[in-house]
């Protein structure tokens, strides 16, 4: 009943492993540090992995990191935070004597191409469009796991903005309403796929737990545009939304590399998600925001 999650002291991580604890499964974390219950990347690349039911991989630097000014060190950071721990648990578990049932991988909705009118689903298969040097198709390659493997499920659940009451980009979205100048991004009219952190959990563990593979979309079933989100957050906080923030501060504020990733959106719906039977908690943005600002 072992579960390994790389990256299990981030946001998301931190969640599941509660939830799968509460579930009855032991976490097995990997990080920079060993420690009690957790293992080092030194460790799996020197000695493997522990037999498991089933490899998650969080693990990546976030983009949007306030603190952490655009170089081409930071963007290095970036893909190896991203490529090398994902090849290193792929080669471990092919290195796996007591394979696990399933390997499941966190990637971006970045990869589908930015549109105001398209709708994408997981069956999108048209080229990757992601802004960043095409980081997500290279993460989403090192998944792959030999043909004589195939009797490990993959997963890629490519995820949107996750929130919860306790954090994920939540505070630092509600900041500018406690200020009172809380207002729609540049024109507004993009969309923002977004998913609350109890749902994202719940699709992990459907997916270790169901016998789905291949791409799953980790984002809420009701899309809504920055201006949708704007007010039905400036709404749930009780705070007025009556300021925009043109494209140009928005390239002065986070730099004209991050900035396509806030003015620009896709409607990205988990099609196959639902299919597969998984219920959604917080199926609009509505009551995700009740649920987070009560």
């Amino acid at each position: 009943m072992n579960v390994v999650i790389g990256g299990g002291s981030g946001f998301i991580g931190r969640h599941l492993g509660r939830h799968l604890m509460q579930k009855g499964y032991n976490v097995v974390n990997v990080g920079r540090k060993a420690g009690k219950g957790k293992l080092s990347w030194d460790q799996v690349e020197k000695d493997g992995l522990p037999p498991c039911k089933a490899v998650i991989n969080l693990a990546g630097q976030n983009l949007f990191d306030p603190t952490k000014r655009w170089s081409e060190q930071f963007v290095t950071e970036c893909f190896n935070s991203r490529l090398k721990t994902t090849s290193l648990l792929a080669e471990a578990i092919v290195n796996m004597s007591q394979r696990p049932e399933a390997f499941v991988c966190t990637s971006a909705t970045g990869y589908y191409p930015f549109s105001e009118t398209e709708e994408f689903t997981e069956s999108y298969d048209g080229p990757p469009a992601d802004f960043v040097e095409q980081l997500v198709p290279k993460w989403e390659a090192c998944i792959t796991l030999p043909e004589s493997h195939k009797n490990v499920r993959t997963v890629i659940i490519r995820t949107g903005l996750v929130f919860g009451k306790d954090g994920g980009m939540m505070q630092q979205l509600r900041i500018p309403y406690y200020l009172g100048v809380g207002g729609v991004i540049a024109s507004g009219k993009q969309f923002m796929p977004w998913i609350h952190v109890e749902d994202i959990v719940g699709i992990f563990v459907h997916a270790i737990e169901s016998d789905i593979t291949g791409i799953l979309n980790g984002t809420a079933p009701h899309p809504v545009t920055n201006y949708e989100f704007t007010k039905a957050l400036g709404a749930a906080m009780w705070r007025p939304t009556i300021f925009t923030v043109p494209e140009f501060a928005v390239n002065l504020l986070v730099g004209k590399e991050r900035a396509p990733g806030l003015i620009k959106g896709n409607k990205v719906i988990p099609q196959r998600v639902l299919e597969s039977g998984y219920r959604f908690k917080y199926e609009d943005i509505h009551s995700a925001f009740k649920e987070i600002c009560n």
